[in-house]
């Protein structure tokens, strides 16, 4: 018994009617992939009830990316695989038994370990005794699986630590080998094979069980690629081909089935192994700033910026707020200068005058204040005064505008003109006027240029002037 190769109009005019039967596949979908033959009707059309038993002299056709399979008591005789890469394949095949088995195929794989295993069981010549059957399986990738999973453990190389990821996309299945597919499957079934059908869902739960323990293997295999967890995704075609190394020796070689592509539409760290993640990249964008000059120096004016700001809300009083940010400047410029990035002061945003009037014009000038120490002394050492420019100084013109020093008047004014300092004029001996009492700071011994009109707080030590501070 064998299988004829006829042309294309060979079921057609008078040869038709040197055909016994005519066959032909069922219709495929994505849930039915293999179902007996159709025997066509005289007239075109197709006999919805199952005819699938083949006798001498019957034809079938077979198209691209279909297997026709003729089976003797539940095992394959004879069959026709065509696939994209053997389109001469297809087409009208008549059943002979007369001549030698016919075994015609290729392209998905080498189909030699099927032929072997069925070497022993092909008659040659005469018709078979027993009833011959047509079956037909679709070659066509099985489309839009799902797949998911969680608590996955993967190496991120780019944060260099381990997390568990969760994924879920689709997978597609192909039926390359339909001989063996046939053999564990379908048997003497006469009933369409659907994926929804109780043994369709058992396949399709063993696959996914084995493909979660192959993917597992695969992430391994991807880690020493030092991938992203974000970067898996985009491997698709890596990945499947990695897959099918631990599949096929279970799904190809015993079941005649491969894993044809599979794809992701989330592949992503979980909730936990997100968190531990963004504080790893805290922790470097704050080595970055301390490791980049610029950064560095950008962020020391930031801060600096916000301290003027806070000095100048000091509830002490901005000036004696200012004095103390124009010290810790002066550090940090110090500092800064040993690390080669320059001064807070020379340049950026500290270079200005924040809001706050005259008392923010001491930040402006902290620089200056410093410079205008003398040797041997230190400028939170000297006493201080204020120009009318808003600019704190210690030498005895103003460092800003170059305006000097007011001459200082100590003592209080009698009536007669005279500048005392004591509780009696010394040149008419008029009591001091109890309106007008003197003031020197009670901590540090500091004056006011007016003693009868101190400011809030003492510019040298920041005490507040009150009734301690009279004279």
């Amino acid at each position: 018994m064998g299988l004829i190769k006829m042309l294309a109009s060979a079921v057609t005019s008078n040869l038709a009617d040197q055909v016994v039967d005519l066959f032909e596949a069922p219709k495929f979908d994505n849930n039915v992939i293999a179902a007996p033959a159709r025997k066509v009707v005289r007239g075109g059309t197709t006999n919805n009830a199952t005819e699938d038993v083949i006798t001498n002299g019957s034809a079938f056709n077979v198209a691209v990316n279909e297997a026709a399979l003729l089976v003797e008591n539940g095992y394959v005789r004879e069959f026709v695989i065509v696939d994209p890469s053997h389109p001469e394949l297809a087409g009208q095949y008549k059943y002979d038994s007369s001549v030698e088995p016919s075994l015609l195929g290729g392209g998905f794989r080498d189909l030699m370990p099927s032929i072997k295993n069925m070497g022993n069981r092909f008659r040659f010549g005469g018709q078979s005794s027993n009833i011959i059957r047509l079956y037909y399986v679709d070659l066509h990738p099985i489309t839009g699986l799902p797949f998911g999973g969680g608590k996955i453990p993967f190496r991120d190389n780019e944060y260099n630590v381990d997390i568990t990821v969760q994924y879920n996309g689709f997978y597609e299945l192909q039926i390359v080998d339909p001989n063996v597919f046939y053999q564990e499957y379908l048997k003497c079934t006469r009933e369409p094979y659907k994926l929804d059908s109780d043994l369709g869902n058992s396949m399709i739960k063993q696959y996914k069980a084995d493909m979660g323990m192959a993917f597992q293997k695969t992430l391994k295999v991807l880690e020493q690629m030092k991938l992203r967890s974000s970067e898996v995704g985009m491997y698709g075609d890596e990945i499947t081909k990695e897959m099918n190394n631990f599949l096929d020796s279970k799904w190809l070689e015993q079941r005649g089935i491969r894993l044809a592509n599979i794809s992701f539409t989330e592949f992503k760290p979980d909730e936990a192994s997100m968190e531990r993640i963004m504080k790893i990249q805290d922790q470097v964008q704050v080595d970055k700033i301390y490791t980049d000059d610029r950064m560095l120096k950008a962020n020391v004016a930031r801060g600096f910026t916000q301290a003027a700001n806070t000095a100048a809300a000091n509830e002490n009083g901005s000036l004696n707020g200012f004095m103390g940010f124009g010290m810790a400047n002066m550090g940090m410029n110090n500092m800064m200068g040993q690390m080669g990035l320059g001064n807070t002061t020379s340049t950026g945003p500290l270079n200005t005058v924040p809001q706050g009037g005259m008392a923010a014009g001491a930040v402006a000038n902290s620089q200056p204040v410093q410079n205008a120490a003398p040797a041997g002394g230190t400028a939170s050492s000297l006493p201080t005064w204020v120009c009318s420019c808003g600019t704190v100084n210690t030498a005895k013109f103003c460092s800003e505008c170059g305006s000097k020093k007011p001459e200082e008047t100590e003592g209080w004014t009698c009536s007669c003109g005279a500048v005392n300092k004591g509780k009696f004029c010394q040149e008419c001996g008029a009591k001091k006027p109890a309106d007008a009492p003197l003031y020197k700071c009670d901590k540090c011994g500091w004056e006011p240029e007016d003693p009868k009109n101190p400011p809030k707080f003492c510019p040298q030590c920041g005490d507040k002037f009150d009734e301690n501070d009279i004279q």
